[in-house]
Protein backbone atom coordinates (compact mmCIF):
# COMPACT_ATOMS: atom_id res chain seq x y z
CA UNK A 1 0.00 0.00 0.00
CA UNK A 2 1.47 3.37 -0.51
CA UNK A 3 1.81 5.34 2.01
CA UNK A 4 1.20 9.33 1.79
CA UNK A 5 4.03 12.26 3.20
CA UNK A 6 3.52 12.84 6.13
CA UNK A 7 1.77 16.23 6.80
CA UNK A 8 2.86 18.84 8.94
CA UNK A 9 1.16 21.81 10.86
CA UNK A 10 2.00 24.41 8.65
CA UNK A 11 -0.05 22.16 6.05
CA UNK A 12 -2.77 21.63 8.24
CA UNK A 13 -2.52 25.57 8.36
CA UNK A 14 -2.37 25.91 4.79
CA UNK A 15 -5.53 24.40 3.94
CA UNK A 16 -8.11 25.12 6.64
CA UNK A 17 -6.90 28.67 6.59
CA UNK A 18 -6.04 29.69 9.67
CA UNK A 19 -2.64 30.08 11.51
CA UNK A 20 -0.05 27.74 13.08
CA UNK A 21 -0.87 28.46 16.55
CA UNK A 22 -4.22 28.26 16.16
CA UNK A 23 -3.99 24.65 14.36
CA UNK A 24 -1.67 23.93 17.47
CA UNK A 25 -4.15 25.10 19.97
CA UNK A 26 -6.85 23.11 18.44
CA UNK A 27 -5.66 19.80 17.76
CA UNK A 28 -3.97 19.81 21.19
CA UNK A 29 -7.23 20.06 22.52
CA UNK A 30 -7.94 23.63 23.83
CA UNK A 31 -11.14 24.29 24.71
CA UNK A 32 -10.49 28.10 24.24
CA UNK A 33 -11.29 27.68 20.78
CA UNK A 34 -14.78 28.33 18.90
CA UNK A 35 -16.50 25.08 17.61
CA UNK A 36 -16.46 26.05 13.57
CA UNK A 37 -12.64 26.47 14.20
CA UNK A 38 -12.07 23.35 15.71
CA UNK A 39 -14.64 21.72 13.23
CA UNK A 40 -12.75 22.87 10.08
CA UNK A 41 -9.08 22.76 11.79
CA UNK A 42 -9.98 19.15 12.29
CA UNK A 43 -11.70 18.25 9.42
CA UNK A 44 -8.36 19.77 7.28
CA UNK A 45 -6.15 17.54 9.86
CA UNK A 46 -8.11 14.32 8.61
CA UNK A 47 -7.87 15.29 5.23
CA UNK A 48 -4.48 15.62 4.91
CA UNK A 49 -3.40 12.94 6.52
CA UNK A 50 -1.88 14.94 9.45
CA UNK A 51 -1.16 12.83 12.72
CA UNK A 52 -3.10 14.07 15.65
CA UNK A 53 -1.16 14.14 19.27
CA UNK A 54 -4.09 13.05 21.00
CA UNK A 55 -4.33 10.38 23.36
CA UNK A 56 -8.29 10.14 22.17
CA UNK A 57 -9.35 6.81 20.42
CA UNK A 58 -13.01 6.75 19.57
CA UNK A 59 -14.94 2.97 19.79
CA UNK A 60 -17.36 3.04 17.07
CA UNK A 61 -20.26 0.51 17.94
CA UNK A 62 -24.44 0.74 17.25
CA UNK A 63 -25.32 -1.57 20.72
CA UNK A 64 -23.81 -1.96 23.82
CA UNK A 65 -25.68 -5.31 24.81
CA UNK A 66 -23.54 -8.75 25.32
CA UNK A 67 -21.06 -8.91 22.87
CA UNK A 68 -20.62 -5.76 22.70
CA UNK A 69 -20.44 -4.62 26.04
CA UNK A 70 -18.03 -7.54 26.21
CA UNK A 71 -16.02 -6.68 23.77
CA UNK A 72 -16.41 -2.91 24.69
CA UNK A 73 -15.05 -3.42 28.37
CA UNK A 74 -11.76 -4.80 27.39
CA UNK A 75 -10.75 -2.22 24.67
CA UNK A 76 -11.49 -0.29 27.56
CA UNK A 77 -9.05 -1.84 29.78
CA UNK A 78 -6.27 -2.54 26.41
CA UNK A 79 -6.65 1.53 25.90
CA UNK A 80 -5.99 2.72 29.12
CA UNK A 81 -2.82 0.11 29.76
CA UNK A 82 -1.22 1.91 27.18
CA UNK A 83 -1.81 5.24 28.85
CA UNK A 84 -4.60 5.99 25.68
CA UNK A 85 -8.19 7.68 26.30
CA UNK A 86 -11.13 5.53 24.80
CA UNK A 87 -14.81 7.07 24.17
CA UNK A 88 -17.95 5.65 22.56
CA UNK A 89 -19.77 6.59 19.47
CA UNK A 90 -22.09 5.51 16.96
CA UNK A 91 -21.99 5.22 13.61
CA UNK A 92 -24.68 7.93 13.48
CA UNK A 93 -22.41 10.12 15.39
CA UNK A 94 -19.19 10.27 13.16
CA UNK A 95 -19.71 14.26 13.13
CA UNK A 96 -18.37 14.23 16.71
CA UNK A 97 -15.48 13.44 14.75
CA UNK A 98 -15.32 16.63 13.46
CA UNK A 99 -15.00 18.46 17.20
CA UNK A 100 -13.05 15.72 19.07
CA UNK A 101 -9.43 15.30 18.02
CA UNK A 102 -8.42 11.77 17.90
CA UNK A 103 -5.30 9.50 17.25
CA UNK A 104 -7.57 7.07 15.72
CA UNK A 105 -10.34 4.82 16.26
CA UNK A 106 -11.56 1.03 16.30
CA UNK A 107 -14.86 -0.20 15.12
CA UNK A 108 -17.24 -3.17 16.41
CA UNK A 109 -19.47 -2.63 13.56
CA UNK A 110 -19.92 -5.97 11.62
CA UNK A 111 -22.39 -4.95 8.81
CA UNK A 112 -22.11 -1.54 8.41
CA UNK A 113 -19.13 -1.08 5.18
CA UNK A 114 -17.69 1.46 7.40
CA UNK A 115 -13.98 0.68 6.84
CA UNK A 116 -15.27 1.91 3.28
CA UNK A 117 -16.95 5.14 3.93
CA UNK A 118 -13.62 5.95 6.13
CA UNK A 119 -11.32 5.61 3.85
CA UNK A 120 -13.45 7.46 1.48
CA UNK A 121 -13.41 10.53 3.82
CA UNK A 122 -10.95 10.45 7.16
CA UNK A 123 -6.98 9.18 7.16
CA UNK A 124 -6.87 8.46 10.96
CA UNK A 125 -5.87 4.84 11.48
CA UNK A 126 -9.15 2.79 11.98
CA UNK A 127 -9.05 -1.24 13.13
CA UNK A 128 -11.87 -3.32 12.34
CA UNK A 129 -13.12 -5.65 14.73
CA UNK A 130 -14.74 -8.47 12.76
CA UNK A 131 -15.25 -6.59 9.29
CA UNK A 132 -14.00 -8.15 6.38
CA UNK A 133 -10.19 -7.55 5.50
CA UNK A 134 -10.25 -3.94 3.63
CA UNK A 135 -6.76 -2.95 1.74
CA UNK A 136 -6.62 1.05 1.95
CA UNK A 137 -4.16 2.82 3.86
CA UNK A 138 -4.46 3.23 7.88
CA UNK A 139 -7.77 0.63 7.68
CA UNK A 140 -6.93 -3.02 8.94
CA UNK A 141 -9.02 -5.87 10.51
CA UNK A 142 -8.94 -8.37 13.40
CA UNK A 143 -11.21 -10.87 13.47
CA UNK A 144 -12.18 -14.23 15.53
CA UNK A 145 -11.19 -17.39 12.94
CA UNK A 146 -14.74 -18.33 12.36
CA UNK A 147 -13.57 -20.82 9.36
CA UNK A 148 -11.59 -22.70 12.30
CA UNK A 149 -14.05 -22.58 14.50
CA UNK A 150 -17.20 -24.03 12.17
CA UNK A 151 -14.25 -26.61 10.41
CA UNK A 152 -13.58 -27.86 14.04
CA UNK A 153 -17.24 -28.07 15.53
CA UNK A 154 -18.39 -29.92 12.40
CA UNK A 155 -15.14 -32.48 12.35
CA UNK A 156 -15.90 -33.22 16.48
CA UNK A 157 -19.42 -34.27 15.75
CA UNK A 158 -18.94 -35.74 12.15
CA UNK A 159 -15.99 -37.99 13.97
CA UNK A 160 -18.37 -39.14 16.47
CA UNK A 161 -20.62 -40.40 13.43
CA UNK A 162 -23.48 -37.41 12.87
CA UNK A 163 -24.82 -37.22 9.87
CA UNK A 164 -27.80 -35.11 10.21
CA UNK A 165 -26.67 -31.66 11.64
CA UNK A 166 -28.56 -28.64 12.16
CA UNK A 167 -27.42 -25.15 12.58
CA UNK A 168 -29.01 -22.79 14.58
CA UNK A 169 -28.03 -19.21 14.29
CA UNK A 170 -29.63 -15.23 14.57
CA UNK A 171 -31.14 -13.88 11.56
CA UNK A 172 -28.80 -11.01 10.44
CA UNK A 173 -28.54 -8.66 7.42
CA UNK A 174 -26.48 -10.21 4.17
CA UNK A 175 -24.14 -7.40 5.09
CA UNK A 176 -22.89 -9.31 8.67
CA UNK A 177 -19.57 -10.89 7.80
CA UNK A 178 -19.80 -12.96 10.75
CA UNK A 179 -22.71 -14.90 10.07
CA UNK A 180 -22.23 -14.90 6.60
CA UNK A 181 -18.79 -16.87 6.86
CA UNK A 182 -20.26 -19.19 9.31
CA UNK A 183 -23.15 -19.90 7.00
CA UNK A 184 -20.78 -20.33 3.98
CA UNK A 185 -18.17 -22.79 5.76
CA UNK A 186 -21.30 -24.59 7.26
CA UNK A 187 -22.46 -25.31 3.56
CA UNK A 188 -19.30 -25.93 2.25
CA UNK A 189 -18.10 -28.55 5.00
CA UNK A 190 -21.65 -30.46 4.61
CA UNK A 191 -20.95 -31.07 1.14
CA UNK A 192 -17.32 -32.31 1.81
CA UNK A 193 -18.09 -34.31 4.50
CA UNK A 194 -21.38 -35.80 2.94
CA UNK A 195 -23.74 -35.03 6.10
CA UNK A 196 -27.20 -33.82 5.44
CA UNK A 197 -27.40 -29.98 6.69
CA UNK A 198 -30.41 -28.12 8.18
CA UNK A 199 -30.73 -24.48 9.05
CA UNK A 200 -32.66 -22.28 10.98
CA UNK A 201 -32.50 -18.65 11.59
CA UNK A 202 -34.17 -17.16 14.19
CA UNK A 203 -34.90 -13.54 14.91
CA UNK A 204 -33.18 -11.79 17.75
CA UNK A 205 -35.14 -12.71 21.32
CA UNK A 206 -37.71 -14.57 19.33
CA UNK A 207 -37.83 -17.69 21.68
CA UNK A 208 -41.38 -18.98 20.36
CA UNK A 209 -39.41 -19.81 16.94
CA UNK A 210 -36.25 -21.26 18.48
CA UNK A 211 -39.01 -23.40 20.20
CA UNK A 212 -40.66 -24.21 17.18
CA UNK A 213 -37.77 -24.53 15.30
CA UNK A 214 -35.91 -27.34 17.47
CA UNK A 215 -38.93 -29.52 17.35
CA UNK A 216 -38.62 -29.05 13.21
CA UNK A 217 -35.17 -29.96 13.83
CA UNK A 218 -35.98 -33.07 16.26
CA UNK A 219 -39.28 -34.29 13.40
CA UNK A 220 -36.21 -34.11 10.85
CA UNK A 221 -34.10 -36.97 13.58
CA UNK A 222 -31.55 -34.20 13.63
CA UNK A 223 -28.98 -36.10 15.66
CA UNK A 224 -26.80 -32.67 16.35
CA UNK A 225 -27.07 -28.88 16.59
CA UNK A 226 -24.21 -26.08 16.22
CA UNK A 227 -25.54 -22.79 17.34
CA UNK A 228 -23.50 -20.46 15.56
CA UNK A 229 -24.79 -17.22 17.18
CA UNK A 230 -23.95 -16.34 20.68
CA UNK A 231 -27.16 -14.60 21.02
CA UNK A 232 -29.29 -18.06 20.33
CA UNK A 233 -27.47 -19.87 22.50
CA UNK A 234 -29.47 -18.81 25.77
CA UNK A 235 -32.75 -19.35 23.78
CA UNK A 236 -31.52 -22.79 22.70
CA UNK A 237 -30.93 -23.79 26.18
CA UNK A 238 -34.64 -22.60 27.22
CA UNK A 239 -36.06 -24.92 24.46
CA UNK A 240 -33.67 -27.66 25.14
CA UNK A 241 -35.18 -27.81 28.55
CA UNK A 242 -38.73 -26.95 28.24
CA UNK A 243 -39.10 -29.93 25.38
CA UNK A 244 -36.61 -32.03 28.39
CA UNK A 245 -34.63 -33.19 25.38
CA UNK A 246 -31.62 -35.55 26.73
CA UNK A 247 -28.11 -33.99 26.17
CA UNK A 248 -25.91 -35.79 24.57
CA UNK A 249 -28.03 -38.62 24.84
CA UNK A 250 -30.62 -37.87 22.03
CA UNK A 251 -29.19 -34.82 21.18
CA UNK A 252 -25.17 -33.48 20.87
CA UNK A 253 -24.54 -29.41 20.59
CA UNK A 254 -22.05 -27.21 20.85
CA UNK A 255 -22.81 -23.36 21.01
CA UNK A 256 -21.16 -20.21 20.66
CA UNK A 257 -21.44 -18.40 23.77
CA UNK A 258 -20.65 -14.95 24.93
CA UNK A 259 -19.45 -16.20 28.03
CA UNK A 260 -21.99 -14.51 29.91
CA UNK A 261 -24.40 -16.75 30.58
CA UNK A 262 -22.65 -19.65 30.64
CA UNK A 263 -23.93 -21.05 33.86
CA UNK A 264 -27.16 -21.84 31.82
CA UNK A 265 -25.42 -24.43 29.86
CA UNK A 266 -22.94 -25.14 31.63
CA UNK A 267 -22.31 -28.42 30.33
CA UNK A 268 -22.52 -27.67 26.46
CA UNK A 269 -19.35 -27.78 24.46
CA UNK A 270 -18.99 -24.13 23.43
CA UNK A 271 -16.92 -21.86 21.46
CA UNK A 272 -16.11 -18.05 22.66
CA UNK A 273 -14.58 -15.42 21.06
CA UNK A 274 -11.50 -14.87 22.66
CA UNK A 275 -11.86 -10.77 23.54
CA UNK A 276 -8.91 -10.50 25.35
CA UNK A 277 -6.38 -11.60 22.26
CA UNK A 278 -8.71 -9.61 19.86
CA UNK A 279 -8.31 -6.28 21.99
CA UNK A 280 -4.58 -6.89 22.43
CA UNK A 281 -4.02 -7.11 19.03
CA UNK A 282 -6.51 -4.20 17.90
CA UNK A 283 -4.61 -1.77 20.11
CA UNK A 284 -1.06 -3.12 19.27
CA UNK A 285 -1.98 -2.71 15.55
CA UNK A 286 -3.47 0.69 16.31
CA UNK A 287 0.36 1.66 17.69
CA UNK A 288 2.02 0.22 14.78
CA UNK A 289 -0.11 2.61 12.56
CA UNK A 290 0.14 5.69 14.79
CA UNK A 291 3.87 5.19 14.70
CA UNK A 292 3.82 5.21 10.76
CA UNK A 293 4.46 1.17 10.51
CA UNK A 294 2.63 -1.23 8.71
CA UNK A 295 0.80 -4.59 10.11
CA UNK A 296 2.13 -7.55 8.47
CA UNK A 297 -1.73 -8.63 7.65
CA UNK A 298 -4.33 -7.05 6.02
CA UNK A 299 -6.44 -8.90 8.31
CA UNK A 300 -5.24 -10.70 11.71
CA UNK A 301 -7.42 -14.04 12.93
CA UNK A 302 -8.10 -14.99 16.22
CA UNK A 303 -8.47 -18.36 17.45
CA UNK A 304 -11.87 -18.97 19.86
CA UNK A 305 -11.48 -20.52 22.97
CA UNK A 306 -13.12 -23.80 23.53
CA UNK A 307 -14.37 -24.77 26.75
CA UNK A 308 -15.02 -28.74 26.55
CA UNK A 309 -18.45 -30.04 27.75
CA UNK A 310 -20.55 -33.43 28.35
CA UNK A 311 -22.63 -31.99 25.07
CA UNK A 312 -21.00 -34.47 22.88
CA UNK A 313 -21.96 -38.23 21.94
CA UNK A 314 -22.06 -40.77 19.13
CA UNK A 315 -25.82 -40.48 17.95
CA UNK A 316 -28.25 -43.12 20.05
CA UNK A 317 -28.85 -46.34 18.19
Amino acid sequence: MKRTERATLETVAKLSGYSVSTVSRVLSGSLRISPETRREVIRCAARCSYRINSRNVALITHDVGNYFSLMLSKLFKELERQDLRPFVISRLTLELLEEIPIRGAISLLSDEGLEHFWGAHYNWPLVCINTPPCRLENVFSVSCDDTRAITEAVQRLHTLGHRRIGKVCLKTPETNWNVSRRDQCFAALAEEFGFEAFSLNVSFMDFSATLKGLRQLLDNRVTAVISTSEMVTPLLAQAVELLRVPVPEELSIIAWSTGEFDGFYSGWETFRQDYETISYTAVKTLQTLFSGGVPGEADQKIAYLIHSGTSLAAPAG
